[in-house]
């Protein structure tokens, strides 16, 4: 449970850091926070499926941001599974989550796809 919470304390936190209005020195951007599988639905390792992931994100996007292990859990039947995750950041010109979503379904072999979105501003 402390890992799910301090899963959404960090979400929260880079909402507040990434997510406040444009300014007139930056450029609008869609941030884009995805969550992935330690481990592919065989239970092997998702580590090839991670460098494969990175490389898409730096063509459909220019790059990303690992931010690195996370612990989460989803509700089921029997009560809460536990699962160990990959956390990234994306930002990109326009909302692409249906197309990362694609991408991860088809690299990491699963169904649904955990993605937060929200406007941004970036300064370089």
């Amino acid at each position: 449970m402390r890992h799910f919470l301090f899963l959404i304390l960090s979400c929260f936190l880079v909402l507040l850091l990434f997510g406040g209005p444009a300014s007139a020195e930056g450029k609008p951007v869609v941030v884009h926070f995805v969550v992935l599988p330690e481990n592919l639905p065989d239970g092997s390792s998702a580590e090839s499926a991670f460098k494969t992931f990175q490389a898409e994100m730096i063509m459909l996007a220019g790059g990303f941001s690992e931010l690195g292990p996370s612990q989460g859990g989803s509700l089921h039947p029997g009560g809460v599974v536990p699962k160990d995750n990959r956390a990234y950041l994306v930002s990109a010109k326009k909302d692409i989550c249906d197309d990362i979503k694609i991408v991860v379904q088809r690299i990491f072999k699963i169904k649904k796809v955990f993605i937060l979105s929200w406007q941004g501003n970036m300064v370089r």
